[in-house]
């Protein structure tokens, strides 16, 4: 049995707010260690070290504290499919549920 993977689009009714997360999974870190990487690629504990010390002014800081949000709630999942299709990539097939032993 084949589940499918969750669409962005069916948790999130107001359009405005599927374009903000389309173009947050978009845009990449500008500046430190990560400078390049997706923002969604960041790994989790840098997200809560910058939490900690603080995120930046501006549109960056916005961003961060975004993700830091997703991060924190477990939401990373369900942006993954916007970066594929930003990418130009198809996402990889859900892994295959095992299938639970018949009772005895």
């Amino acid at each position: 049995m084949d589940f499918p993977r969750p669409d962005i689009a069916s948790f999130i009714d107001d359009e405005e707010q599927r374009e903000v997360l389309s173009q947050l999974v978009c845009k990449t870190m500008p500046f430190g260690r990560f400078a390049g990487s997706y923002l969604i690629d960041l790994p989790e504990p840098y997200v809560v070290w910058l939490h900690s010390k603080g995120f930046p002014d501006g549109a960056i800081g916005e961003d961060l504290r975004l993700i830091y949000e997703i991060k924190l709630n477990g939401l990373e999942p369900l942006l993954r499919p916007l970066l594929d299709a930003h990418l130009g990539r198809r996402a990889l097939p859900s892994e295959q549920p095992r299938e639970l032993d018949p009772p005895r």
